[in-house]
């Protein structure tokens, strides 16, 4: 297996899990929105922290953003689109969130996927960050927010 595709694997297990959902650190990012609802994804437990809607718009920017760079596209992302505010707030639209949150995991993973182990030592799109820590901040950053998700789930159910 090449470097590549170990990374890969490993967005994966962070994303979706194995068969049974499991990131080997506890459940995967995906698994744990399975049944979060739109009530609860935009319920605030803690005052001055975001909700779980929040976060997932978060995860989805930053992924967009790094599909574009693994490209050596240029690409930026504002505090307009690291945390996007939230317009609508009902189930299709938590729905749509979920939506855009997979494709823009599957952007990621594509231009990784196309990726040679030679590339991981150069940065992306001019920039300074190997490419290889680009692929594994987007790894730790997954799993990052989906323990704020787990705890924000158990804290204060509505």
């Amino acid at each position: 297996m090449s470097e590549v595709q170990r990374l890969v694997e490993l967005m994966g297990f962070a994303f979706d899990g194995d068969e049974t959902g499991d990131g080997r650190f506890g459940p995967a990012l995906m698994p744990q929105l399975k049944a979060v609802t739109a009530k609860l994804a935009l319920h605030r437990p803690l005052p001055n922290a975001h909700n779980i809607w929040e976060l997932v718009l978060h995860i989805t920017a930053w992924k967009n953003y790094v599909a574009i760079r693994l490209q050596d596209l240029p690409a930026d992302i504002t505090d307009e689109m690291n945390w996007e505010k939230i317009v609508r707030t009902d189930d299709g639209a938590w729905h749509d969130a979920l939506d855009g949150l997979r494709a823009a995991h599957a952007k990621v993973v594509d231009a990784s996927s196309k990726l040679s182990d030679d590339q991981l030592a150069t940065p992306c799109a001019g920039g300074t960050i190997p490419r290889r820590r680009v692929l594994q901040d987007t790894i730790q950053h997954d799993v990052y927010h989906g323990g704020q998700i787990a705890i924000l789930k158990k804290a204060d159910l509505v």
